[in-house]
């Protein structure tokens, strides 16, 4: 009788082979960091970006805030002898006519934050006024077209471009930084432009001072004048004044920096005056 030897598995299991050895543990590798001036460039982006989007964002909300009104309203003339204007946010415009009120037709601009209009009586003057806002003034703009009673007196204080026509009264327009424009002017007037031109078409008036810093001036005059200032620092200046040889006149042209011209007959002893002057620019008398 044959006999049948069996080995015992190691493992346990009968005639089973041994398992592969587990492999070696690595350790963890940490997590890459990115290069320091990867982080650098990341940062100044940031810097970038973030403000631009906020900016964006900022002028989509000042847009969508926009909004335009045009308001026209009437007042008594009654006791009123001067009319004053302030408005360092847009144009004005002062007409004259044969009326007994006084019409005051604003175009108004307004952003984020309202601006601000409006008129008050102060005694016998009437104050017509625009401001804007310290903070959130884009957008901030108030146009006058004012109709008052010829005779008025007018005072006018603007940021920009200001037109008066057909007044008879004393008038006084200071612009910082626009034109001033007349037509039709008979009472004395005293008009000042800092940086741009003054021009005065169909004076009828018997005195004027026009003056600019940065900017030409130009006079024209419908009936021979008792007296005429114009100057400027920087810019031509002509004064043409009604062809009456009759009239004489003691004329005064001055140039630092450019051609003098007086075309008119002069008298050293007559009583009218006419003085034109500039420092860089032409300045010219003549006969329209």
């Amino acid at each position: 009788m044959n006999a049948t030897t069996r080995q015992n598995d190691p493992a346990g299991g009968p005639g089973g082979a041994l398992p592969p050895p587990a492999p070696p543990t690595q350790p963890p590798v940490p997590p890459s960091q990115p290069p320091r001036r990867s982080r650098l460039w990341l940062l100044i982006g940031s810097l970038i970006v973030v403000p631009t989007l906020l900016w964006s964002v900022f002028n989509v909300v000042l847009l969508v805030a926009h909004d335009e009104k045009t308001i026209t309203e009437a007042v008594a003339a009654d006791g009123v002898t001067v009319v004053e204007v302030r408005n360092p946010t847009g144009r004005v415009e002062v007409v004259g006519s044969d009326v007994e009120e006084i019409t005051i037709r604003a175009e108004v601009s307004h952003g984020l934050r309202r601006t601000g209009h409006g008129h008050r009586t102060d005694a016998d003057r009437l104050v017509i006024w625009g401001t804007c806002p310290v903070i959130g003034s884009s957008w901030c703009e108030v146009k006058y077209r004012i109709e008052v009673p010829r005779d008025l007196a007018v005072e006018v204080r603007s940021a920009t471009r200001v037109e008066l026509r057909d007044l008879s009264g004393p008038v006084e327009a200071r612009a910082s930084n626009g034109s001033i424009e007349t037509v039709g002017l008979s009472g004395p007037a005293v008009l000042d432009s800092t940086n741009d031109d003054v021009t005065v078409d169909g004076h009828r008036g018997d005195d004027l001072v026009v003056s600019s810093s940065n900017g030409d001036v130009d006079v024209a005059v419908e009936i021979p004048p008792r007296s005429i200032e114009a100057r400027t620092t920087n810019g031509d200046v002509v004064v043409a004044l009604p062809p009456d040889e009759m009239v004489r006149y003691r004329v005064t042209v001055e140039s630092r920096n450019g051609d003098r011209t007086n075309e008119v007959i002069t008298d050293p002893n007559a009583d009218r005056s006419i003085e034109a002057k500039t420092t860089n620019g032409d300045a010219t008398v003549r006969y329209r």
